[in-house]
């Protein structure tokens, strides 16, 4: 008889969740001509004020960065999910999103994720410095008048040369407590390009790179490339979008993890459309084929490990039939 695969309760795994679908110009503004564009965009922006907030999601008011290509409006506001008080005022941040037509908020970029970048300008510079503990107003100022546009690398990478030029109110011990709250935010910078370069013409959402940052920290693209299947925890990102990335990045089509994800995804689907959730071996594996065709194939060993890996269940009884080949 038969054997039937059904998936895990969808609180048991990350894998079936995502396999089941549940889951959920540049735009700058002239008089009244609007250019915009799908393709993902990057602009600087400086905060200014933050104008409206529900939850995470608020809009604020900015005006164009250092850094930003010059044909971007030179005030507009941005939209998007960030923390309260994430954004500091006069602090530049790199954003990627995409240009919206103007509203009521002027000229508008919503973006999908950001990273502050280091500033050059003195009130920007002494914003920056500010984030980190132990540096006030004075303290920031200080370290400008010492160093200039390189006040920030000093601290970050020579604290003992920034507490001798700030004096006593800044011993070394508090400087290099602030170094250490510099540090990550360059990191977040770099982590956050390569996380798009990484999706990038990949079809992955626009959440996709803070939500793979929340998840995994600074190991987001290693964990990625080295397994792209985990690609299926992101939001909208299911089997079919995991494995075209795991190609796409060169990986082995025979590898058994892979067939036995596939085995889930196919059994799944099998079973949506018969409209149930028990669908029968064959049927899973006929799916298997169906999806890695090309590869060594080997549906007895992928079931096997899908359902070590809790990844699909099973039964060798019929839960439709109950072993007499009709359904009442």
């Amino acid at each position: 008889m038969n054997r039937a695969y059904q998936l895990p309760d969808k609180s048991s795994a990350v894998v079936p969740r995502s396999c089941s679908g549940r889951l959920r110009g540049p735009g700058g503004v002239s008089g009244k001509v609007q250019l915009l564009t799908t393709k993902m965009q990057e602009t600087v922006a400086v905060m200014l004020d933050e104008k409206f907030r529900r939850e995470s999601f608020a809009i604020h008011t900015a005006r164009r960065g250092d850094g930003a290509p010059t044909d971007h409006p030179l005030r507009f506001s941005v939209k998007g999910e960030s923390d309260p008080n994430e954004f500091k005022p006069n602090l530049s941040y790199r954003l990627w999103g995409r240009w919206e037509p103007e509203n009521n908020f002027g000229p508008t970029f919503n973006y999908s994720s950001f990273a502050a970048v280091v500033p050059h300008s003195k009130s920007g510079v002494v914003a920056y410095l500010r984030q980190a503990r132990h540096v006030g107003e004075a303290t920031a100022f200080a370290l400008w008048d010492a160093f200039g546009g390189e006040a920030v690398r000093v601290l970050r990478e020579e604290p003992e040369r920034a507490s001798e030029a700030v004096g006593k109110r800044f011993p070394v011990e508090k400087a290099r407590e602030a170094s250490d709250d510099l540090k990550p935010l360059v990191a977040a910078e770099n982590l956050t390009i390569e996380l798009h370069t990484l999706f990038e013409n990949r079809g992955f959402g626009r959440a996709c790179v803070r939500e793979a940052i929340r998840l995994w920290g600074a190991a987001a693209v290693e964990i990625l490339r080295r397994d792209p299947h985990k690609a299926m925890a992101l939001r909208g990102v299911g089997f079919k979008k995991a494995d075209a990335f795991y190609l796409d990045l060169g990986k082995s089509p025979d590898k058994l993890k892979r067939q036995a994800l596939c085995l889930a995804y196919a059994a799944l689907k099998e079973a949506e459309q018969d409209g149930h959730v028990w669908t029968s071996l064959d049927n899973a594996v006929t799916g298997l084929k169906a999806n890695i065709a090309g590869a060594n194939v080997r549906p007895e060993k992928a079931a096997e490990l899908a359902r070590r890996a809790g990844v699909v269940r099973v039964r060798k009884d019929c839960p439709c039939c109950h072993g007499t080949g009709e359904i009442e």
